[in-house]
């Protein structure tokens, strides 16, 4: 589904979205690129090398490097529903100062242009 919204041409934003991928305007390009789940993306990055195919069971190096890029809010894009490990995770990002939501994909991405047009530290991540 196309998000119907002005351009924000200085970060990544979502263009559209299906169950398959994420299409995202790179930042100061017209350039469309889609990505299968299992990235993350922030206004300034696209990160596909990070392990989170299993965000249930995220790995203390992901949550490092998730933290380490400095959001102030983590959006996860899953369908799987609240869970003990999900809880858990939330749990760690919160005592950190970082504030956590977990929504269904077109939740996710709309939330994500919405905070990215207020030009907050959001990361997406959209795991399989």
């Amino acid at each position: 589904m196309k998000l119907s919204q002005e351009a924000v041409f200085e970060f990544n934003q979502i263009h559209s979205y299906s169950e398959q991928s994420v299409t995202v305007r790179q930042k100061n390009t017209q350039i469309l690129k889609s990505y299968d789940p299992g990235f993350v993306l922030t206004p300034n990055q696209i990160i596909e090398n990070i392990d989170v195919s299993n965000i249930q069971n995220l790995s203390a190096d992901t949550l490092s490097a998730i933290k380490a890029l400095a959001p102030e809010v983590i959006i996860f894009a899953t369908e799987a529903g609240l869970s003990f490990p999900l809880l858990q995770t939330a749990q760690y990002f919160n005592e950190q100062g970082i504030g956590t939501e977990f929504m269904a994909l077109s939740s996710a991405c709309h939330t994500y242009n919405l905070l990215l047009a207020e030009e907050r530290a959001v990361i997406l991540i959209v795991s399989p």
